[in-house]
């Protein structure tokens, strides 16, 4: 059967994006997923995304990692799914929105390409110290922060790590921190990134950063009074604390940075 999909990025972590709209549901396989996503013989992309009608919110996304299963929550997925249904016409610019992704219902704002946001509650008190610089944090997904520049072998100690038996059944994402002086003297926080699910380093990851700004704050490297930039390998994203009214809702990070559009097409892809 044929289909057609169409290909957003955030900061280089990309997604195929399918409308579920005005698509029929697309009962595929994890294998056939995994088929999609892998690069140089399928589309090529991290993970895919279908956002779908729901009568509770703008959209509901439904997001399967590269390996074609389902996910936990993805930040910049989330991110390039309201950038996609903003194109599609489904939400406007600049008013925040409610959409469904894993079981939760979350904020949104699209402000141009260059602009969107999303809201996620995080605590700041959840950060686990493991030692050694290590700290976890679930903030949607799981997420091992380890506070050091990495090393040239850094992938395959960050897989040990994504396995490790302190994160089973589950594993974790793994995100190497460190900060660097720029050219202006100023120091800029670098991020790298493992993702389970994907299993290869990512360009970006949107629940990385928000988990490199809770546990900088949790350590009293960063001020919560600040906006954090942080340099993923495929561009920078900006995290800040947004405090709320409703004692309830705990404390808000704002995660924001591009989502672009970079192509579209039809695929007959047989799915017997």
């Amino acid at each position: 059967m044929a289909f057609s999909f169409v290909k957003y990025h955030g900061a280089g972590n990309d997604f195929i994006m399918i409308n579920g709209f005005d698509s029929p549901v697309l009962n595929w396989s994890p294998a056939q997923r995994a088929a999609l996503c892998r690069r140089h013989y399928g589309i090529g992309a991290d993970g895919i995304i279908i956002i779908r009608p729901s009568d509770n919110a703008a959209f509901e996304m439904v997001y399967y990692n590269a390996d074609g299963e389902v996910g936990s929550l993805c930040g910049n997925g989330s991110r390039c799914a309201l950038a996609f249904a903003h194109d599609m016409g489904i939400i406007d610019k600049e008013e925040w929105v409610s959409y469904l992704a894993f079981g939760g219902e979350y904020l949104g704002r699209v402000n141009g390409q260059v602009d969107v946001s999303i809201e996620v509650p995080v605590q700041q008190s959840k950060v686990k110290s493991l030692g050694d610089d290590q700290f976890f944090v679930d903030t949607g997904s799981p997420h091992l922060i380890i506070l050091k520049k990495p090393n040239q072998n850094w992938i395959q100690e960050a897989y040990q790590y994504r396995w490790d038996e302190r994160f089973k059944p589950e594993g974790c994402n793994v995100n190497y921190l460190w900060k660097e002086s720029t050219s202006t003297s100023q120091d800029m926080w670098h991020i790298l990134t493992y993702e389970r699910g994907v299993e290869a380093p990512t360009e970006a990851c949107g629940t990385g950063n928000i988990a490199a700004l809770v546990v900088l704050a949790d350590q009293g490297l960063v001020s919560v009074d600040e906006d954090l930039s942080i340099q993923n390998a495929g561009g920078v994203l900006l995290t800040s604390f947004k405090k709320n009214t409703a004692p309830k809702n705990g404390e808000n990070v704002i995660l924001s940075g591009p989502a672009k559009k970079t192509f579209e097409g039809k695929l007959t892809f047989d799915i017997k």
